[in-house]
């Protein structure tokens, strides 16, 4: 009989032994956090556009003609690239006229330089932050380091922002 009482004595001691530890205190509640992306393009202000005009009896010569005057007006560094469409963004403008006599044809050929772009996109929680560090960065790749706008020899091509709201814990 002493030994079940010793065993129920056990079981009652076990029993009644302390509550097991509170649980951990739940986590702070996350607050939303605006995130911002700004994205600018850069590129250096070029010169032009160069344009020429030609007018005569034949077309193709008339044509000719005026790539060679607008080809003219190009730096010397750049004439062998006049007709090159990766430097050179090409309009022409003709049409023919004959007010009673023979036709006159008339064309224009109006080229400008396509300069480099260099695009750079940074994000911040500081919308004026975000912007500041896109334009450094894309006038770092220029090879303007800083604000290559305030200089005068680079102008912005494209801008735009994207915000997002979403959860951050703290």
């Amino acid at each position: 009989m002493k030994t079940i009482a010793c065993l129920f004595a056990a079981l009652v001691i076990t029993a009644c032994k302390a509550d097991p530890p509170p649980a951990p205190p739940p986590a702070p509640p996350s607050k939303p956090a605006t995130t911002y992306t700004c994205m600018i393009q850069v590129s250096p202000k070029v010169d032009g556009p160069f344009e020429g005009h030609a007018e005569g009896p034949k077309e193709d010569k008339v044509l000719e003609a005026a790539w060679a005057a607008a080809c003219a007006k190009l730096p010397a560094a750049d004439l062998a690239d006049c007709k090159n469409e990766k430097k050179f963004s090409v309009s022409k403008f003709g049409g023919s006229a004959a007010a009673g006599g023979p036709v006159t044809f008339s064309q224009t050929v109006h080229l400008e330089r396509i300069p480099p772009l260099f695009e750079a996109r940074e994000k911040s929680t500081d919308k004026d932050a975000a912007c500041k560090a896109a334009l450094e960065s894309a006038c770092k790749q220029a090879g303007s380091p800083g604000d290559c706008l305030a200089g005068g020899k680079f102008e912005k091509k494209g801008f735009g922002t994207t915000t997002e709201t979403g959860s951050l814990a703290f």
